[in-house]
């Protein structure tokens, strides 16, 4: 079984989403970088979508 793990960052206001697109790959370039979010980062720039896909 594998799972599929993607954070998406949105703003309306285009000066945030300049800095929150490069910072969702960054943080979606691997599983690491997910959990070092989750633990250190995402009261200081929350998700505003997470997207699971599970596989059998």
């Amino acid at each position: 079984m594998t799972n599929h793990i993607k954070l998406t960052f949105y703003s309306p206001f285009r000066m945030r989403q300049r800095i929150k697109k490069p910072f969702q790959y960054i943080v979606n370039s691997s599983r690491l970088m997910q959990e070092f979010y989750e633990e250190n980062l995402c009261h200081i720039i929350p998700a505003s979508e997470i997207r699971f896909e599970l596989e059998k």
